[in-house]
């Protein structure tokens, strides 16, 4: 088991997915954040941005609604 002083932090975690969908991340924290990254915080990440990705979707939906209607 990975010790926690090792773990990535929620931000860093998440600075660290954020840049990585955009494109951005570097080669040496993409290895960085693989040798840090527990199943916990792959879940949570998920979770995060799936969460985010819905309600993106439904504002989006709901904004075009009250347009045309």
């Amino acid at each position: 088991m990975k010790s926690n002083k090792n773990k990535l932090t929620i931000l860093q975690l998440l600075q660290s997915v954020l840049a990585a969908l955009i494109g951005i991340q570097s080669e040496e924290k993409l290895k960085e954040a693989f040798e840090k990254i527990t199943l916990g915080q792959i879940v949570f990440c998920a979770i995060v941005l799936v969460v985010l990705f819905v309600g993106t979707a439904l504002t989006i939906v709901n904004v075009v609604l009250a347009v045309y209607t």
